[in-house]
């Protein structure tokens, strides 16, 4: 297992992405939400204003580097023509960091929510879902 957020686990990661078959392939990615989510904003400090947090919790500036390294991958899997989904909670403040943005910009990509309830899980729990295709159409409830 490699760590995404070393350097070598990153290389490893994108050298799994450069082995998927162009034009052929599914990449899925859940980065970690915990310092995204409303449960741990008044110790991360993130909001729809300030996404980036505070910068002097680590796991405030691991979630934005693992979120800039997805976004990073995200354009590597467009170029090779790759399909590829991001998820995070529906409230998740990583949406509004401007590496997100941008990315959402330049691959024209949709974004909707998908409900896990009719997937087993007990609640509804909406996750919100990017991808440069709309992919999830049979699962997505708005966009």
């Amino acid at each position: 297992m490699q760590d995404f957020l070393s350097v070598r686990g990153f290389l490893f990661a994108l050298g799994l992405v450069w082995r998927l078959k162009e034009g052929a392939s599914f990449l899925w990615m859940a980065p970690v939400c915990s310092s995204f989510s409303w449960m741990s904003r008044s110790c991360t400090k993130r909001s729809k204003a300030y996404p980036n947090g505070d910068q002097c919790r680590k796991s405030v500036r691991d979630g934005n580097i693992m979120i800039a390294r997805c976004m990073l991958m995200i354009l590597f899997a467009n170029a090779k023509k790759i399909t590829w989904a991001l998820e995070q909670p529906m409230n998740a403040t990583s949406m509004y960091l401007d590496r997100f943005q941008s990315m959402l910009t330049m691959v024209a990509a949709h974004t909707g929510l998908v409900y896990l309830k009719p997937f087993g899980a007990y609640t509804s729990k909406p996750l919100r879902s990017s991808s440069q295709r709309f992919v999830l159409s049979a699962f997505v409830i708005c966009s």
